[in-house]
């Protein structure tokens, strides 16, 4: 592996844990914004090549190069995202819908649901449906989750993986799931809203959104 710069040391030592716990496949990406360059750097999982595949550096200025660069135009609240195939997860395509919000944790990090998006590519999907709080995403056979900063985004893949065992455990016990409390969801989400608005403003001002500590 070349030498790493001081935003590429944190960018693969996360696509190294990711790798690490079983959350990606040969292909799988993963990228993290440069709000002060309005750019963001993406690196490919190939372990044929013996680690990765470079890392990236891709403006958002003009029209966007990749899909990861079509969600930070979207989103501007996302600082990093995984796109990958992490088992427990990607089973939820297996459902005729996507995965309710059935964790208080879930709907404070991830968002109210798992919504499933299904695109012919990865140019023609309409971004419009990334739109709200919602942090994972069953795109066609892969995860698409996001986070506000490179950090919390991992945080919200393991997450993502625990709820979506518990859950598909459940279901295919015979288990009834129950949604929670209404206003449980409703101060999560409020408070995954907040977050999110505050992360929007700091990149969009060029600098890099912090992460809060606790629920």
């Amino acid at each position: 592996m070349s030498e790493l710069g001081s935003l590429d040391g944190p960018l693969l030592a996360g696509l190294s844990r990711m790798v690490s716990k079983g959350f990606l496949h040969p292909g799988d990406t993963l990228s993290q914004r440069i709000p002060e360059a309005d750019a963001y750097s993406v690196v490919t999982w190939m372990p044929e090549k013996r680690d990765v595949g470079p890392v990236r550096k891709l403006s958002l200025k003009g029209v966007p190069a990749d899909i990861h660069g079509r969600v930070y135009t979207a989103r501007p609240d996302v600082g990093a995202i995984l796109l990958g195939r992490q088992p427990w997860a990607c089973a939820i395509a297996s459902l005729d819908g996507g995965m309710a919000g059935v964790f208080d944790e879930q709907i404070r990090h991830l968002g109210r649901e798992v919504v499933r998006i299904r695109a012919n590519s990865d140019r023609t999907f309409d971004t419009h449906l990334l739109k709200g709080t919602n942090n994972a995403f069953v795109f066609n056979d892969r995860i698409m989750c996001f986070g506000m900063g490179l950090e919390r985004l991992l945080l919200n893949v393991e997450l993502l993986e625990k709820c979506a065992k518990a859950y598909l455990l459940s279901i295919s016990c015979g288990f009834r799931v129950r949604r929670i409390p209404w206003i449980v969801a409703h101060v999560a989400n409020s408070r995954l809203k907040r977050d999110e608005c505050e992360a929007a403003e700091y990149h969009l001002k060029g600098s890099r959104s912090v992460m809060r500590k606790g629920y």
